[in-house]
């Protein structure tokens, strides 16, 4: 017996020297071949249909897979919660044109990858803010040199904490909690970065927890009133 399984693209939008370098779409195969380029896709006899839309959130793709109808729950993926899309930098960059990318994409910080778009580090916006104001008062300094801008490389914080695509949202939980983290980068099969996923993403898609009964707020005594003494 046959069912219909449908999954978001992921696309990663590199940035180097020269700008935009490559925007590398991929899925999760519901088939069970890892995480595979959207390319592969297309002449997979299984895929029923893409959808490429302008906004990110709702591209994606519909494939047809094998059910024997008595399946245990499926385990829910980080790679079906996190953001569709990320932004990546290459150590090369310089970090002021890093900057305007951030703002561009509205992001906070960016995953550091190799030529092989492997996760090689993180930089943060806040790293980058002191680079430029470091480079603002250098600038302002009377008959000093100019500064010669940092790349990446210079201001990131080296090493990735990650995790496979293909783990569930309560190990992610597990890993956050081991790391003592916020965000884990998401690498397929190869290790190369597809996503970003944060505690929030994470917590978003955990159950709720049991209310408990009375009041959400405890009550508050009245103050006392003073007594004054004769």
């Amino acid at each position: 017996m046959e069912e219909m399984i449908t999954c978001g693209v992921r696309t990663v939008i590199v940035y180097g020297p020269s700008g935009p370098q490559k925007q590398v779409r991929s899925v999760h195969c519901p088939a069970g071949n890892g995480s595979v380029a959207l390319e592969h896709c297309e002449t997979c006899t299984r895929r029923m249909e893409t959808v490429a839309a302008s906004d990110a959130v709702r591209s994606h793709i519909s494939c047809r897979v094998d059910g024997d109808g008595e399946q245990p729950a499926r385990v829910q993926m980080v790679s079906e919660i996190m953001p569709r899309t990320v932004v990546a930098v290459r150590p090369e960059l310089r970090a002021d044109v890093m900057l305007l990318a951030l703002v561009e994409h509205d992001r906070g910080g960016a995953p550091v990858v190799d030529q092989m778009g492997r996760p090689m580090g993180m930089v943060s916006i806040t790293d980058l803010m002191h680079e430029y104001r470091s480079m603002l008062r250098a600038a302002e300094e009377a008959g000093g040199p100019p500064s010669r801008p940092r790349l990446v490389r210079d201001v990131m914080s080296p090493g990735a904490f990650t995790i496979p695509d293909s783990a569930g949202v309560e190990e992610a939980l597990d890993e956050l909690a081991r790391r003592d983290v916020k965000r884990l980068m998401v690498v397929g099969d190869r290790g190369e970065l597809v996503g970003v996923v944060t505690a929030l993403d994470l917590l978003r898609a955990c159950p709720a927890l049991p209310r408990r009964s009375g009041p959400a707020v405890a009550e508050v005594a009245p103050p006392v009133a003073e007594v004054a003494c004769a």
